[in-house]
């Protein structure tokens, strides 16, 4: 899966993925300012994620076919269905990735920091309307159709 991060006024991005069989999920835009050394939320939760192997959380269930309400998406059935075939580990790696934030975000010692540091720069060197582009890297399960995710 392909996710296309654009920055927006006050360091917020929207989003958008590309699953396998060019299936495009359209993301959302969380509020508030992003400061300086912060990434946005959704990028800080896929670098995190992508960084422990977090197979079950927000962007590993993206990558299955999750649909949550928070997208511009209207929500499916199949959506719906791999997010209760995985509430536990969802809400798991919600805690973890909240616990991992607050200590990069404020300085603490982890071994995501070069992973970290290098997005934050990155982000922060890029203007307001440009894009990242990332492939996640983790495996997702096959789609109703059969087909394989993209890595």
């Amino acid at each position: 899966m392909r996710v296309t991060f654009r920055k927006c006024e006050l360091g917020q991005c929207d989003w958008e993925a590309v699953r396998a069989r060019r299936t495009r999920v359209p993301g959302c835009r969380m509020g508030g300012r992003v400061r300086e050394g912060h990434l946005p939320h959704d990028l800080a939760q896929f670098v995190i994620e992508a960084a422990l192997g977090l197979r079950y959380g927000f962007w590993g269930l993206i990558a299955d076919g999750a649909t949550f309400t928070s997208m511009r998406k209207r929500r499916t059935r199949e959506g719906r269905a791999v997010i209760a075939a995985h509430r536990a580990e969802l809400d798991a790696a919600e805690a973890r990735v909240h616990a991992e934030a607050h200590l990069l975000e404020h300085g603490g010692d982890s071994p995501l920091r070069p992973e970290w540091d290098a997005m934050v720069a990155r982000w922060a060197a890029l203007p307001v309307g440009g894009t990242l582009e990332l492939e996640w890297p983790l495996p997702s399960r096959p789609l109703a159709s059969g087909a394989r995710g993209r890595r």
